[in-house]
């Protein structure tokens, strides 16, 4: 079973051939005439962001077995800890961005992006404190500085934002899926061992929430000292050794999931380019952490000096929260559907020559327009050039289906372009599904 590059054009509208393709199998279906289809996770990579972790491996004197999409990596493991009979989130909190995924058993049903992590609050406690980013998360971790209300304090009030977007994703789910509720949570990630994280989550997302630092059924070596490296930092390494979706470099660039592949040269790869890597990462860490430091005794100094400003200072804050809590509030009743005439005024320049349109459809987040055209690359132009409009966050093919006059062998194509209107409140990221038959 394969992705032909002409389908592949149709969910990807770029130009596919600078892309390595690579595809894993998410769960069988049978449609309305019993024919089996598969649901797959289709994912398209750079091809020189490919090649670079070939050559960094090839530096090191290493053989590349297989690279991983974090997704995939996450959900390989995330189906070894869960039931058929719970649906369940997954929420992994980095420092920039959070990732979240649904799943029932070992389905994915959902996967977004939310643009917050913990650096927000990392940065609450760096001022409130006055101390750098690591001595800050150390604090976090080992003294309660959280509670179960925002209104508490201002690093409990730091996680406003990640959370209601978490909980604006979950009532989307719930929209769409009535007859699957979420029944608990998992949190994972860098900041899942925030003391009290789990307690402030259960409570403003009002479901049943537990810190993922448990791992069934994978047996760690007596030698590994779980109090430092955590099973909450090894989700990703220990789920894309189960089975990583290849992204190898070939002539078609496109491969599927490689679970015929022999993992344990992956495993010991992955562990020597870390290590690689950490020692990098940990020169850079102290010359930045000196750096940060030395600024922050001079912005201490700089303080000091301008002692009445303070009340400037604090008028402004107080200013910003209310314009951020107003923001916050009016998103709940934008409607995004708004946007169609800032859409259509821009459309006839974004649309290529040889288009014409037969209808469209719009709601609140999404529009959709249907026509035909004689060249199969209109389409693709036509699905990139929408991008560039200020309200559109993506654009995709959904449908292209060939008509050939039987009379004068004229091919035409018949077609239907959807845009998914821009939400400033929440940058979600979603991955591509596609059906295959089963040959």
């Amino acid at each position: 079973m394969y992705l032909s590059l002409r389908r592949t054009k149709e969910y990807f509208p770029v130009n596919i051939e600078d892309y390595v393709v690579s595809h894993t199998v998410l769960e069988t279906v049978t449609d309305e005439e019993n024919n089996k289809q598969l649901r797959v996770l289709a994912v398209a990579a750079p091809e020189n962001m490919v090649r670079s972790y070939y050559d960094l491996a090839a530096m090191a004197g290493l053989k590349v077995v297989a690279l991983d999409y974090i997704g995939n990596a996450m959900l390989q493991l995330i189906k070894t800890q869960t039931t058929e009979a719970m649906t369940t989130m997954v929420i992994q909190l980095g420092s920039e961005s959070t990732v979240l995924n649904i799943v029932k058993g070992d389905t994915l049903l959902l996967q977004r992006t939310v643009p917050y992590g913990t650096n927000v609050v990392v940065n609450e406690v760096m001022d409130a404190k006055g101390v750098d980013a690591t001595t800050a998360m150390t604090l976090l971790q080992n003294e309660r500085l959280l509670t179960v209300d925002f209104d508490d304090n201002a690093i409990t009030g730091a996680f406003r934002y990640l959370i209601n977007n978490i909980g604006r994703v979950m009532d989307f789910f719930t929209s769409k899926n009535p007859d699957k509720p979420i029944d608990d949570v998992f949190l994972t990630g860098d900041g899942a061992l925030i003391k009290g994280i789990d307690g402030l989550f259960k409570v403003q997302l009002n479901v049943s929430t537990r810190v993922m630092d448990t791992l069934y059924n994978i047996k760690f070596d007596p030698k590994i000292d779980l109090k430092i490296y955590n099973p909450v930092y090894l989700m990703v390494p220990i789920g894309a050794a189960f089975d990583p979706m290849g992204f190898e470099l070939g002539e078609t660039g496109s491969k599927g999931g490689a679970s015929s592949v022999d993992t344990t040269p992956l495993v010991i790869a992955f562990i020597i380019i870390a290590v690689i890597v950490a020692g990098g990462v940990t020169a850079y860490s102290f010359i930045a952490k000196n750096k940060a430091q030395s600024k922050l005794d001079q912005v201490n100094r700089d303080i000091d000096s301008i002692k009445d400003i303070e009340q400037i200072v604090q008028d402004y804050e107080d200013a910003e929260s209310v314009y951020m809590d107003a923001q916050n509030m009016y998103s709940y009743t934008e409607n995004l559907n708004e946007n169609v005439g800032t859409l259509i005024a821009e459309l006839e320049d974004k649309m290529p020559k040889g288009i014409s349109l037969t209808a469209f459809d719009s709601s609140s987040t999404e529009v959709s327009f249907t026509g035909n055209t004689k060249s199969y690359e209109d389409i693709a132009a036509f699905a990139i050039n929408l991008k560039d409009i200020e309200c559109i966050d993506n654009s995709f093919v959904q449908s292209v289906t060939e008509n050939v006059n039987q009379q004068s062998g004229d091919t035409t194509y018949d077609f239907t372009v959807t845009c998914i209107y821009k939400d400033v409140n929440a940058d979600d990221t979603e991955t591509s599904t596609d059906e295959v038959s089963v040959n």
